[in-house]
């Protein structure tokens, strides 16, 4: 979008003060490699973090703390035998939602209780979580500040985003954890700190929009904190503490995030500079799905003036007990990939038996 408002096409309209003179949040970065947590019982608190936490205790004002993870951890694991427990429609690591004390798939809908030996070594429950979700941040959170009043809002929570408005307003949250749904849309006057629990969450996954989409969480976030007269802060916890779009957001410098994404981009012809379109198939039956990707590699060898890049396992290769497989096609003109899409649609606009395709135009995830 900012790049078409400098070719034109946009009108660009800029903000360059906060609403009600409001200054910018400090904002601080804590190494997660060299920091030490504050006990054994709060892994994942910094002690910087919870002595910025007891100050606005002590004060009386408001901390959000934000994880884009639910559920108490991100999966179970036998510690006689290793054993990983993982959703047998989507191959993925099953989270453990301890407050409904169960297993649940967050990409279908299964779900299952914990069972009471291991399937592959029967032994009897010796289980270790794995990594960490909103759930168990809100449990240490207790154990670090058991007379604070502490909430949580994400998918799983009963909280209501009308309800949170008023408990906030009237003093009966002292600290708030999320996901994503505490970053934006909010306006919490006493809120000066704001804590990211791990920065680095989703950065790893094979899409080139991830740096953007971190530092406008980043930037979200942020933005809950010192909104009205008094001043906010934001500590930041990472394992890449030098990183771009972190140093960027640390300085609230939009435009620099975007030069150095811009030549990123710029190098691989990727969008602004390139157009880009992918094609999902996805199958129960393997036999299905290889008919049609036979015929599909036959046509996708005949396009002109297109890059391909495929096809391959999706990312999340199987979800709800269908395989699933992307093709990427680029181009640098969109009259050329849409003629190629066109010549594409002779196969996937007919019926075929189990399988199910679809071309997406300008893609916002790859996943």
């Amino acid at each position: 979008s900012m790049y078409n408002t400098q070719i034109g096409k946009y009108v660009l309209l800029s903000m360059r003060e906060r609403p009600l003179g409001a200054h910018l949040p400090t904002v601080r970065t804590v190494d997660l490699t060299s920091s030490r947590a504050v006990s054994q019982q709060a892994p994942a608190i910094t002690q910087t973090l919870a002595n910025a936490i007891s100050i606005r205790l002590s004060r009386g004002e408001q901390t959000i703390l934000f994880l884009n993870r639910r559920g108490f951890s991100q999966s179970v694991r036998c510690l006689s035998c290793g054993f990983l427990f993982t959703c047998p429609q989507c191959e993925l690591s099953l989270p453990w939602h301890r407050r409904d004390q169960r297993l649940k798939c967050h990409h279908c809908d299964f779900s299952a209780p914990l069972p009471g030996e291991c399937p592959q070594c029967h032994t009897t429950q010796q289980y270790a979580p794995i990594g960490r979700g909103t759930e168990r941040i809100e449990e240490q959170l207790e154990t670090l500040f058991p007379q604070a009043k502490i909430a949580r809002l994400d998918r799983d929570s009963d909280l209501k985003p009308q309800a949170l408005h008023t408990l906030m307003d009237d003093g009966e949250i002292d600290i708030l954890i999320g996901t994503q749904m505490v970053t934006k849309g909010h306006d919490f006057p006493r809120v000066t700190l704001v804590g990211v629990i791990d920065a680095d969450v989703g950065l790893d996954l094979p899409d080139f929009r991830v740096n953007e989409r971190s530092f406008q969480l980043l930037s979200q976030v942020a933005g809950r904190a010192g909104r009205a007269e008094l001043t906010g802060e934001v500590i930041v916890q990472t394992y890449r503490p030098k990183e771009e779009r972190l140093l960027a957001a640390i300085t609230h410098d939009y435009g620099r995030f975007y030069l150095h994404e811009l030549q990123l981009r710029q190098a691989i012809s990727y969008p602004p500079f390139g157009y880009l379109a992918t094609l999902r198939v996805s199958a129960e039956r393997q036999l299905d799905l290889s008919a049609f990707l036979r015929q599909l590699q036959e046509l996708l060898l005949a396009l002109k003036g297109i890059r391909i890049r495929g096809p391959s396992p999706a990312p999340m290769s199987q979800v709800g007990g269908k395989q699933r497989w992307i093709t990427l096609l680029l181009s640098s003109d969109r009259a050329t990939l849409h003629k190629g899409l066109h010549q594409l649609s002779t196969l996937t606009t007919k019926r075929q038996r189990g399988v199910r395709c679809h071309i997406d135009v300008d893609p916002q995830d790859f996943i």
